[in-house]
């Protein structure tokens, strides 16, 4: 490794290090705001989203979730559906597949251009989600 190539990680650990911290708070500010909403809805698949433990909302694929967080569209939610399933698809690739969308050379697999760009967008996201989201409970 190079200096330069040193000075590139580094960057890039910390704001992986930063963006899977901001992931989390949007998460955590996510459950107590939907928590409300979905204890009172009709469907059982909605409340079971909120009888799990903190660490395993909204835990899946945005195809398993979708369905589910459809059931919420009429509800008053801090987030749109198309925004709660962006947030999920980039948390799911950050946390769970990062190294193999930015490093491993495997053949045909989706790959981020540049990672640091990707993740400081990310970071500035999750600050309006977070915004958002606060606005909402406060409401």
């Amino acid at each position: 490794m190079t200096q330069s190539t040193d000075i590139q990680s580094n960057d890039r650990f910390s704001l992986l290090g930063a963006a899977l911290v901001s992931m989390q708070k949007v998460n955590f500010s996510l459950y107590q705001a939907m928590q409300p909403v979905c204890k009172t809805h009709d469907e059982k698949k909605v409340q079971d989203l909120v009888s799990k433990p903190r660490d395993q909302f909204l835990q899946g694929t945005t195809a398993e979730l979708k369905p589910t967080l459809l059931l919420l569209e009429e509800s008053r939610l801090p987030l749109t559906i198309n925004e709660l399933l962006d947030f999920i698809y980039k948390r799911n690739l950050v946390s769970h597949q990062f190294w193999h969308v930015t490093d491993a050379n495997i053949k045909g697999s989706e790959k981020i251009a540049n990672p640091e760009d990707f993740l400081r967008n990310l970071l500035a996201e999750c600050k309006t989600l977070q915004g958002k989201i606060e606005a909402n409970v406060t409401c």
